[in-house]
C-alpha cells in the first residue's frame, strides 16, 4: 500500500489495458480523489496476479489539490470488482462479459452443454 509520496513515485505508472496470464483484462480504472472527489490522472500501482483475481495496490494523484489517494483494486475471474480506499472492501460495477460469451453461457444453461 502506498503510505507516502516516495512509495507513490517508486510504483510503476499503469498503462491500460492491463492483461493478465489468467485471461483477465482491466480496460481502464478511474479513481476519484479522496479529498476533493475530482478525477485523478496519474495512477501508479504494483500488479499482483492471484489464483482467481488480479490485484492492483497503488495510488493516484489529483492534479487539483495535489493529494495522493491510496487504493487496492481487485478484478476476479467471475468479473466482480472490489475496491478498497477507506479501509474496507466495496463491490463496484461489474465488467460485463462480451455479448458472444453471454449468449454461449445462456445456451450452455439451456442445453446443459459442458
Amino acid at each position: 500500500m502506498i503510505k507516502n509520496v516516495d512509495d507513490y513515485f517508486k510504483s510503476p505508472i499503469l498503462k491500460f489495458p492491463i492483461k493478465s496470464d489468467i485471461g483477465l483484462t482491466i480496460p481502464q480504472l478511474h479513481v476519484k480523489c479522496y479529498k476533493c472527489r475530482g478525477k485523478n490522472v496519474s495512477i501508479r500501482a504494483n500488479i499482483y496476479e492471484r489464483k482467481r483475481c488480479i490485484e492492483l495496490i497503488g495510488g493516484s494523484a489529483c492534479p487539483k489539490c495535489k493529494m495522493i489517494t491510496p487504493f487496492k483494486y481487485r478484478l476476479y475471474t467471475d468479473r466482480r470488482q472490489m475496491l478498497n480506499i477507506t479501509g474496507r472492501w466495496i463491490t463496484v460495477n461489474p465488467i460485463k462479459k462480451p455479448l458472444r460469451i453471454r449468449i454461449l453461457d445462456f445456451l450452455k444453461k439451456i442445453f446443459y452443454i459442458i
